[in-house]
């Protein structure tokens, strides 16, 4: 007759996760945030695919929710405010520095 092998059944009760996680957004929460409407954020998310992350879905496959990371608010942030609001130029309304 041959014996039963033995198992060893192990439980796990804590799970491990590296922090920090990167915080998701749903598309209405970042559509505030970035001060624009849900419909042009689609737009664009189409137009700078290339430049954002894969996407991330939460739900069922019917009832799916569209995330997106925080890396990719701060990216649409920057391309929405672009490089002329972020430093003053000349002949512009920053103060001028007067002679002493």
């Amino acid at each position: 007759m041959v014996e039963p092998e033995s198992v060893q059944f192990v439980t796990v009760t804590q799970a491990q996760v590296p922090l920090p996680v990167e915080p998701l957004w749903d598309l209405e929460s970042a559509a505030v945030l970035l001060l624009v409407r849900v419909p042009y954020l689609k737009k664009l998310l189409r137009k700078h695919q290339q430049s954002i992350g894969p996407r991330i879905y939460q739900g069922s496959f019917g009832r799916r929710r569209r995330l997106l990371r925080a890396s990719d608010i701060q990216y649409l942030r920057s391309v929405l405010v672009g490089s002329h609001w972020r430093a003053p130029r000349e002949g512009t309304s920053a103060p001028e520095e007067t002679p002493s």
